[in-house]
């Protein structure tokens, strides 16, 4: 590292930051992710940015990790693209733009990032930042969903359900309810509960309506 390697930077600024074989020192953790990314390092830049983020070894300041999330993020690192984009959405570090949000939000979910895919179907569901398109939608969250999002899993299940964006399909909604139920959504607990107790999209069932419902009340 002190011979200008700037993997070694990166590492060395990773042991600092964990721990590990060296006293935790996130002063020195940021100061080597500094130098790593003044050389260059993309994934330095990103950590870079997280510090600043964080407040994590230097002072908090959101203009400072967005100039490094964009760096990071013209450099194609999928998770800088992320973050650029939930800045100009969320107005962190720079000013709101919601079309540049969108815009950075498929730049990222192209390069395969999953909160990307979701936050973009969520773009086009709700016309954020770009036109509406409901089939859009459900094109994005339905590939967010195959990368195992549980709440693009709902969304695409509440989609199926109404119908929007894609033919009402009953099986299809129960079917996407119960993955993101099985992982842990309390919303879709409570809507595969509801299917077993109706008979929607699946053989009425009132014991695992029972189940179901015991289940999401007892996660809250």
């Amino acid at each position: 590292a002190e011979n200008g390697n700037t993997d070694a930077m990166f590492n060395l600024a990773c042991c600092f930051a964990e721990g590990e074989g060296v006293e935790q020192d996130s002063r020195k953790a940021f100061k080597w992710w500094q130098r790593a990314a003044g050389k260059g390092n993309v994934d330095a830049m990103f950590n870079l940015a997280c510090c600043f983020k964080k407040g994590f070894g230097v002072a908090q300041d959101m203009s400072k990790a967005f100039k490094w999330y964009q760096r990071a993020a013209e450099n194609g690192n999928a998770s800088a693209m992320f973050n650029v984009a939930c800045c100009f959405d969320e107005g962190e570090g720079i000013e709101q733009d919601m079309r540049k949000a969108f815009e950075w939000f498929q730049r990222a979910a192209e390069k395969g990032n999953t909160n990307a895919m979701f936050n973009l179907a969520c773009c086009f569901d709700n016309g954020d930042g770009v036109a509406q398109d409901k089939s859009k939608a459900v094109e994005w969250y339905q590939r967010a969903a195959e990368k195992e999002d549980h709440d693009a899993m709902f969304s695409l299940a509440r989609c199926f359900e109404k119908g929007d964006g894609v033919a009402q399909d009953m099986g299809k909604a129960f079917e996407w309810f119960q993955c993101a139920a099985e992982n842990g959504n309390t919303d879709a607990m409570f809507n595969v509960a509801c299917s077993f107790y109706k008979g929607d999209g699946v053989a009425q069932d009132e014991s695992k309506a029972v189940e179901w419902w015991q289940r999401a009340a007892e996660k809250g």
